[in-house]
């Protein structure tokens, strides 16, 4: 479903807008091509090392691809209220760049073999080159954003929007790690918290970034950030169902029901466990973190023989259609709010 023409548009402004090289050059490194990001760089700065070390990892994470929905959600947001897309292009490629820095950490934390297709990038280069080169993604948007000279209080805005998210994803990233790593099974608010705090922190700042840029009224900031919210919590949720229902995403990890081994506490799990009478068997698969298939199967078939992950579709869905009705009203008809409307679809109806 990620592959509308009008999608891969927007992913290709983006990559053809030279951004990412022009901060993190993937070759040929000089201290020339270096002042873009590091202004007082000479001949003491070690280039091979920085080569090694930063744009060797973070280039073969950016070179795998990957839907760019969240910089593409920024861009058409930006059309719709107002803006030409190619003003926006910095803020766009800030939020896919944060959005590789925590795949390159999240990999880590639940200990994947795989992104993308191929070997996760800490089995690549290491896991101190890893998590240095992820925390990087983190802050090398406050240099491309202030490199944009936005008017003071366009730019107070979204750094303050920047700092206020990054703190919501470590803090949505802490309840996963320690929900995957103990007993407890959190309600469905609970969950849903934990997804807005995580998952829905790059859709939210996509939009934020949009809203700030074109200065608008508060009404379109509450329902445009709610819309981008419950897309983000629609596409975990979906995510989640894919893990143990596609594979054709299992060829690009490692196996079906990965969710399983990381002994991840979904939605589908959490709805499953309340609706089986061997809920005690399905705890106890979950804190193996197994690879057996056996058992991975046998998770997988307690899991289907409940109404979880048809519930969860639902969820989804409603989400999506709930927040949609409340921004309609509040867009002018125009081609990006066309996309808009159908990005959100594509969110909610994708298989992989």
């Amino acid at each position: 479903f990620f592959s509308s023409e009008f999608l891969n548009n927007y992913k290709g402004l983006i990559t053809s807008s030279q951004i990412f090289e022009k901060y993190l050059p993937r070759s040929g490194l000089t201290e020339n091509s270096l002042k873009w990001l590091l202004p007082d760089v000479n001949s003491s700065y070690d280039l091979e090392s920085i080569h090694q070390g930063i744009s060797k990892p973070t280039w073969d994470m950016l070179e795998r691809g990957g839907k760019m929905w969240r910089g593409a959600l920024c861009l058409i947001s930006g059309e719709a209220l107002g803006a030409q897309k190619e003003e926006l292009l910095p803020l766009a490629a800030s939020v896919e760049l944060i959005h590789n820095g925590s795949l390159i950490c999240d990999d880590i934390e639940d200990s994947s073999e795989y992104r993308r297709g191929r070997p996760c990038t800490h089995k690549v280069f290491g896991v101190d080159v890893a998590i240095n080169a992820g925390n990087l993604l983190y802050f090398l948007p406050l240099k491309i954003i202030k490199d944009m000279q936005l008017s003071g209080s366009v730019l107070k805005n979204i750094f303050e929007a920047y700092s206020e998210e990054m703190v919501h994803i470590h803090f949505g990233q802490c309840s996963d790690i320690v929900w995957n790593n103990s007993d407890f099974t959190p309600s469905e608010d609970q969950y849903f918290t934990m997804v807005s705090n995580k998952t829905s922190v790059l859709s939210r700042l996509a939009v934020k970034f949009a809203l700030y840029y074109t200065q608008q009224p508060q009404e379109t900031q509450r329902s445009f950030i709610e819309f981008a919210d419950k897309l983000g919590k629609s596409f975990q949720v979906l995510d989640d169902v894919i893990n143990l229902e596609s594979e054709e995403y299992a060829k690009g990890r490692s196996y079906l029901g990965e969710d399983i081994t990381e002994g991840k506490k979904t939605l589908i799990v959490i709805r499953a466990l309340s609706q089986t009478k061997e809920a005690r068997r399905l705890k106890e698969i979950l804190s193996m973190r197994t690879k057996n298939p056996s058992l991975v199967e046998e998770a997988l078939g307690i899991i289907k023989s409940t109404d979880a992950i048809d519930y969860a579709k639902s969820a989804a869905q409603e989400m999506v259609e709930s927040a949609w009705s409340k921004l309609d009203p509040l867009l002018q008809p125009s081609e990006a709010k066309t996309h808009l409307h159908l990005l959100s679809q594509l969110v909610v109806n994708r298989s992989s």
